[in-house]
């Protein structure tokens, strides 16, 4: 019987070409120009320049500096910065005098308002509400009857 010894040692040494990289790969980025001077000095075709220090303001043509230039880009942008208003803020600004001159039929408005459903539909708690402000369902259907006037059209309706 033949026996084959595979005797395997791991090898510490370094070439090198990995031993002149080393210093510069273990400096930090402010400490980088200083590991370099070495290699800089014996050779003139490198230039090393900081990055922390140079002016990005001046690679930024002027026209998009000064916002002449409109693209599909900046305006995707700028679509997205512009506030739109949700139902709920355009059905507040409805709740003004003429349509809710009072202040009782204003606080029926918002409670319509804040009871609508998915669809636009009240669904609110209309009997609590009235014994709660101690007024009737008549007066109550009687100012929820004025979203017939409010856009959009049929907010503020009863599912049937």
């Amino acid at each position: 019987m033949l026996r084959v010894k595979t005797n395997v040692e791991l090898k510490n040494k370094l070439s090198n070409t990995l031993r002149n990289w080393l210093p510069i790969l273990h400096s930090s980025l402010s400490d980088l120009g200083e590991a370099m001077a070495p290699f800089v000095e014996n050779n003139p075709l490198i230039e090393v320049k900081s990055g922390f220090e140079e002016n990005f303001e001046a690679k930024i043509p002027k026209k998009i500096q000064q916002g002449y230039v409109q693209n599909s880009h900046s305006e995707a942008i700028e679509a997205l910065t512009i506030q739109h208003k949700s139902l709920y803020d355009v059905l507040q600004e409805q709740i003004d005098a003429p349509l809710f001159p009072t202040p009782l039929s204003q606080l029926i408005g918002r409670h319509v308002i804040e009871n609508l459903d998915e669809g636009g539909y009240y669904e609110g708690d209309s009997e609590a509400f009235c014994s709660e402000h101690a007024i009737s369902e008549e007066q109550f259907e009687k100012i929820r009857l004025r979203f017939v006037h409010v856009e959009p059209v049929g907010i503020g309706a009863r599912d049937v």
